[in-house]
């Protein structure tokens, strides 16, 4: 378990988990879950707990970071912009038959974390890189913490 994980507000910078998605990400055969809300992290520890043939972890972040995601959907809507919000639990293994939809069915894809560059925005734009779903007309735009400690 990794608690506090992304911008954690007044906890500070030491307790900031900007990198954790990163540093867990890159180890081989690693399971890397983010839940969104309680109930998917109580499914995912008992996801953790059945696996036994590889190190895995649940990224669990203060605060409600899908939820933004969902607001912003319906801010679009409204100004009659479409938007899919698409809940990637899974940094590792990456969800790719989801993410190949996702761009083919769009125009553009928008990747939202709160964890720095390595992390899950990178593993879903080398995924679209090795699949050749950069060679049309997609736009990529990733969003994520800059690579330096936070200050908050």
């Amino acid at each position: 378990m990794m608690d506090r994980a992304g911008l954690v507000g007044a906890d500070g910078p030491t307790h900031c988990g900007a990198f954790d998605t990163t540093y867990m990400a890159c180890l081989p055969n690693m399971v890397v879950m983010a839940p969104s809300d309680e109930a998917e992290l109580m499914h995912m520890i008992a996801t953790a707990v059945t696996i036994d043939d590889r190190p895995s972890c649940v990224r669990y972040p203060r605060g409600n970071g899908i939820g933004n995601c969902v607001a912003a959907a319906k801010v679009l809507g409204d100004h009659g912009v479409s938007a899919t919000v698409a809940d990637a639990r899974f940094c590792k293994p990456l969800d790719g038959d989801l993410i190949r939809r996702l761009a083919q069915e769009h125009e553009v894809l928008i990747t939202v974390e709160e964890g720095s560059i390595g992390g899950f925005s990178s593993h879903v734009s080398h995924f679209l890189c090795l699949n050749g779903l950069l060679d049309g007309n997609l736009k990529v735009i990733l969003h994520h913490l800059s690579h330096e400690f936070s200050k908050l």
